[in-house]
């Protein structure tokens, strides 16, 4: 067995099993096919959740790719990769204070949640943030993949999403709004839908530097 003209193999001879094998190559064609194919100004901002070995992440950040991160490790990794702080986003929910000042420290993009955090972070000091939106759209292959769905624990609903936004101008440097509806999405359908709510919210906000389809 072969990838490209890497004899596995010789890969399992050297360094035994389980042994963890990536195409940089495969990676690298299929970042540039997506980013070719979007036309219009745009960041693809790599999950380190998927994997964040640290050659990978510098290579993506080389292409140009920005980074979606769920920590303080994840900050300073795509530091680390070279990718610029307007390029990282912090995202998760209920960071903790440390995850936080990293953020805010760098000048990477922190992805709001609920109201609570965003009183936390004006303890914390001005920051760049976006507000992420529970749009109420089920996608997914599974259920437990549909993260924009109604009564789901991640994003704020758009009206409440609106009003934090509004709140914060001034106290923060407000970008725009944020979704991520699910993992294993085949159709472009639920994207467009989610897409429709925040350029609504956008147009509500007085225009917004950033929409995050995530």
């Amino acid at each position: 067995m072969k990838i490209r003209d890497i004899d596995l193999n010789e890969i399992v001879e050297l360094f035994g099993t389980p042994a963890y094998v990536i195409d940089f190559d495969r990676v690298r064609e299929n970042f540039l096919r997506l980013h070719n194919a979007i036309k219009c100004p745009h960041v693809i901002a790599y999950a380190y959740k998927a994997n964040y070995e640290p050659e990978l992440v510098r290579m993506l950040a080389n292409l140009g790719s920005g980074a979606t991160v769920p920590s303080a490790f994840g900050v300073m990794l795509a530091r680390w990769a070279g990718v610029p702080p307007d390029r990282t986003v912090l995202v998760g929910p209920s960071p903790s204070p440390e995850d936080l000042r990293e953020a805010i420290s760098f000048g990477a993009i922190i992805s709001v949640e609920s109201a609570s955090e965003a009183r936390a972070i004006k303890k914390l000091g001005r920051a760049n943030v976006m507000i992420r939106v529970n749009p109420g759209i089920e996608a997914g292959a599974h259920p437990s993949l549909a993260t924009g769905k109604k009564g789901s624990k991640f994003g704020i609903p758009p009206r409440e999403a609106l009003e934090i936004y509004k709140s914060l101008k001034g106290e923060m440097r407000t970008l725009g709004f944020h979704v991520h509806i699910g993992s294993q999405i085949l159709s472009a359908e639920p994207f467009k839908a989610a897409l429709d709510i925040l350029s609504d919210l956008a147009e509500k906000a007085g225009g917004v530097d950033i929409i995050d389809l995530g």
